[in-house]
């Protein structure tokens, strides 16, 4: 399925102090089992696991997170992504799995929520205690375990 995926390299164009992407021989060389970070409708950035190639050049992975926002998406729903998708990646390796980064985002969220409930702005707490609590769901996600 094609989603609606941001062009990193021209946000990045855009934004080069502030938004920085990995190189272009990083992106255009990802291996089976990689993980890519992809930003969906530029509302949500998830991890793609890649699975290979599909006849066009593009990659074929499996999503690993269970979005928030986007409804019509669920984990293991399979993507297609070019290189100039791709705003974060992580290589395959048995050792490492990406609790840390998850944990240590949904504090992130959580500190921001609290900030954003003492100045009366509602939704954007309700936002981000949302984003927080879809961190936290990735951490079983990613260890293979079941809710």
């Amino acid at each position: 399925m094609i989603h609606d995926l941001v062009d990193v390299e021209e946000r990045n164009r855009e934004h080069p102090e502030s938004f920085q992407i990995p190189p272009a021989e990083v992106r255009n060389n990802l291996k089976t089992g990689d993980f890519a970070k992809v930003i969906f409708s530029d509302q949500e950035r998830m991890w793609v696991q890649v699975d290979g190639r599909d006849e066009e050049g593009r990659y074929v992975g499996s999503l690993k997170n269970q979005p928030v926002i986007l409804t019509d998406l669920k984990f293991g729903d399979s993507v297609k992504f070019e290189p100039k998708n791709v705003c974060d990646f992580m290589e395959k390796r048995e050792d490492r799995r990406p609790k840390d980064e998850h944990i240590s985002r949904a504090k992130d969220h959580l500190g921001h929520a609290i900030m954003f409930l003492d100045s009366g702005n509602f939704d954007t707490a309700r936002t981000a205690i949302l984003r927080s609590l879809g961190h936290l769901k990735q951490i079983s996600l990613f260890d293979g375990t079941e809710e």
